[in-house]
């Protein structure tokens, strides 16, 4: 009698063992159909409609800053100076043609122990050049000094001489500069013999 009922007994549990297995595949099933549903989920979205449009050909490019004098040769060369000689005077233009408007400054090195002894003026004006001053009439910036102060003074671009600012195009695009020189009153004996040079040197810079 004890051996059947330890064989009734025994029969529950694997009932219990078979039960489980319906639980399992209900589990396959949903995570099969939780993946289907992703798919259905996600493809809408790669079926989205776009639409786009372009400004294409764009560019860029400088304008120009161009300046001209209307002579190549030296200004002056003067020889055989001496304290009495009558002053001198030399008229060059300076002729802007950029695309751009723009500022134009003198500025000037010089060399020459005789550069403190020599008077020296600048004046801008709107008539003359090529050497000859006909018609000049002074109607901008002015200096009188001696060709080494004005070389000191005016030593670049950024702190030049004048005021002329010719515009991108139209009238008034040029400018005269005359330039008057003589060897000063009271120049010492020994600077007989004795020599100055310079460079002058005009520069366009736009805004």
């Amino acid at each position: 009698m004890g051996v059947n009922n330890t064989s009734r007994q025994a029969q529950p549990g694997r009932h219990r063992r078979l039960a489980r297995r319906p639980n399992r595949a209900r589990l396959i099933m949903l995570v099969g159909l939780l993946a289907v549903g992703g798919l259905r989920l996600w493809e809408p979205a790669r079926a989205a409609f776009t639409a786009s449009t372009q400004n294409m050909s764009n560019g860029w490019s400088s304008g120009t800053v161009t300046l001209s004098g209307d002579t190549t040769s030296s200004v002056f060369q003067l020889v055989g100076l001496t304290p009495r000689s009558a002053a001198q005077a030399s008229c060059i233009r300076i002729t802007y043609t950029g695309s751009l408007g723009a500022r134009v400054r003198l500025f000037a090195a010089a060399s020459g122990v005789l550069a403190e002894y020599v008077q020296f003026s600048v004046d801008e004006g709107d008539a003359g050049g090529d050497g000859d001053c006909t018609g000049f009439s002074a109607s901008g910036a002015t200096f009188t000094g001696t060709l080494a102060s004005f070389a000191a003074t005016f030593d670049t671009a950024a702190n030049g001489f004048g005021n002329f600012t010719p515009p991108a195009s139209g009238a008034n695009r040029f400018k005269v500069y005359r330039i008057a020189t003589s060897v000063r009153p009271g120049t010492p004996e020994y600077l007989q013999d004795q020599s100055a040079s310079a460079t002058f040197t005009w520069q366009a810079q736009s805004p």
